[in-house]
């Protein structure tokens, strides 16, 4: 039996929310060991202009599945011990 559209679409975007956020885990994962294991780490990304929206911000986070070049570049970003979710809070915050 299939579902009908109208009533699995909802169910969709959670999901997807849900797996971007797994990618960023294991792309932050991924950016954490290059840097530690690289004799000369080369940050690969482009830097562009942080969003002053937080909606904007908002969506790149949420629909994204990289955690945004802003927050890519910054020092804390490659600390283990700050979450992404810290990061996500403070992005939004300022």
């Amino acid at each position: 039996m299939l579902i009908h559209i109208p009533v699995a679409a909802p169910a969709l975007l959670p999901m997807h929310i849900l797996v971007a956020w797994i990618t960023k885990i294991e792309e932050r994962d991924a950016d954490l060991y290059g840097r530690r294991n690289a004799e000369e780490f080369i940050k690969t990304h482009k830097v562009g202009e942080r969003p002053k929206s937080r909606l904007r911000r908002l969506l790149r986070w949420l629909f994204s599945t990289h955690p945004p070049p802003w927050v890519r570049a910054s020092e804390r970003y490659y600390d283990k011990g700050v979450s992404l979710w810290r990061l996500f809070a403070e992005d939004l915050r300022r």
